[in-house]
């Protein structure tokens, strides 16, 4: 197993707390499975300011996109694939039950939105970069 890490501290606490339990639970799933791998924190590229990713992981089998949150409790997902993508993400608190909208930045309904923006100006980004180099 072969993970290495880059991380490019952000200014968020809870994002560089979360970011440090990723590491941990990844870093027991690659050697129990035998991946190899990094795992960038952070990453920017200011020609791409749209994608705020807050970690990569570019793995075996892939690469994931991730996004760090801040909430406690049970995640209310939509019932059903259209409201998945197109409804307000709730999660209710375990202590009162009480609701609380799961913010996805300024510009998005929720936090798969947030993701497929990311991805695409991602893929903007790595066919760029594959126009360059031919």
């Amino acid at each position: 197993m072969s993970l290495e890490i880059l991380n490019n501290r952000t200014n968020n606490t809870h994002e560089n707390e979360q970011f440090r339990r990723v590491v941990e639970i990844i870093e027991i799933a690659f050697n129990k499975l035998g991946y190899n791998g990094v795992l960038i924190d952070n990453p920017f590229n200011e020609s791409y300011s749209r994608f705020r990713a807050d970690a990569i992981l570019y793995y075996n089998n892939g690469l994931i996109l991730i996004d760090f949150k801040d909430y406690k409790g049970i995640i209310k997902l939509p019932p059903n694939e259209n409201e998945f993508h197109s409804a307000k993400w709730h999660n209710e608190s375990l202590k009162d039950r009480s609701r609380l909208e799961i913010k996805a930045g300024a510009n998005f309904i929720n936090p798969f939105r947030q993701l497929v923006s990311y991805r695409n100006a991602f893929r903007e980004l790595v066919e760029k970069i594959n126009i360059w180099t031919e």
